[in-house]
């Protein structure tokens, strides 16, 4: 089979209809003549653009809908591109040398060409323009995956990276795998310096969530538990103490089992030196939530003067 320069075909000696359409060549060829006795240098139609039939076998071939991934076809075109590039060469007077691609002005890619077009947004291109294709899409690639990999420990998101990412970025740019780990490392560690009140509050939350009683208040044990926490990230104890203020997350019963200088300044008046009416106030008001007529919330929201003196 000949190809044209307009694509047209010409009949060579053992061509057949379904070796060069496919099993759709009386659509695509119009012969109506007898498949069998095909004569020598006859002039057919050119093949549908993405079809292989005629170049890879009898089985007709067609390109996905898609787009090509040229980076994922790489490997495997320039390994075809290099071995029938060596035995055209070597037919056409040139040295064909095993593992090495001949120099790409004495190789001819008639044959191949169809292959070619497939991965050359479907134009024919010679072996050498393909050669100088590849080299620049190679660097076109590093220089991608280099900028890629700026972007990444810039913004800390190298630190997320799997082994297997870790690898595929080690290939693509060649920095040994042992330097990219060491790299993650380091933006592991600084990341867990640089926390933020934000990022510590989130972490304090998620250790008290399960930690808070029925009263909504935590244990002092949990609340010297959360400072211990905070300050691990770095937290200054000023903050810790302005996030989480000791009289909205215990209870005043509570206050005695925390450092001293840790406990509220409120003054509380012993009970017994109370004003007799208050006592009587304060009594009442513990009798009903005792009784279950009122929920110690609803009694330090709705009496917040004698919260102190009450319990759950």
């Amino acid at each position: 089979m000949k190809t044209l320069s307009d694509g047209r075909i010409q009949v060579e000696a053992g061509d057949t209809l379904s070796g060069i359409y496919g099993p759709d060549w009386k659509k695509l060829s119009g012969y109506t003549g007898d498949p069998t006795k095909l004569p020598i240098g006859t002039i057919l139609p050119a093949k549908p653009a993405g079809s292989l039939a005629g170049t890879l076998g009898t089985e007709e071939k067609t390109l996905p809908t898609g787009g090509v991934d040229r980076l994922s076809m790489f490997e495997d075109v320039l390994k075809m591109v290099t071995q029938k590039a060596a035995q055209e060469g070597k037919a056409a007077g040139g040295v064909a040398t095993a593992g090495i691609l001949p120099e790409p002005s004495k190789v001819s890619g008639g044959t191949f060409a169809d292959v070619l077009n497939l991965v050359s947004y479907e134009k024919t291109r010679g072996i050498s323009d393909i050669y100088q294709s590849t080299l620049s899409m190679i660097t076109q690639t590093k220089q991608a995956a280099d900028r890629q990999l700026s972007t990444l420990i810039s913004t800390g998101a190298i630190a997320d990276l799997n082994e297997e990412s870790l690898q595929r970025l080690s290939d693509l740019t060649d920095y040994p795998i042992e330097y990219l780990q060491s790299i993650q490392s380091k933006v592991k560690t600084e990341s867990s310096t640089k926390m933020t009140n934000a990022d510590r509050i989130i972490e304090i939350n998620k250790l008290l969530s399960n930690k808070i009683g029925e009263d909504g208040k935590i244990s002092a044990e949990s609340y010297k538990e959360a400072y211990k926490k905070w300050i691990e990230m770095n937290g200054t104890i000023s903050d810790f103490k302005y996030v989480y203020p000791v009289e909205e997350w215990l209870g005043s019963w509570e206050w005695k089992n925390l450092p001293s200088e840790w406990r509220p300044k409120t003054i509380v008046m012993p009970v017994g030196s109370l004003d007799p009416e208050i006592q009587i106030f304060i009594n009442q008001v513990q009798s009903s939530i005792n009784e279950g007529d009122l929920t110690y919330d609803e009694a330090i929201n709705d009496f917040p003067d004698i919260a102190i003196y009450l319990k759950p």
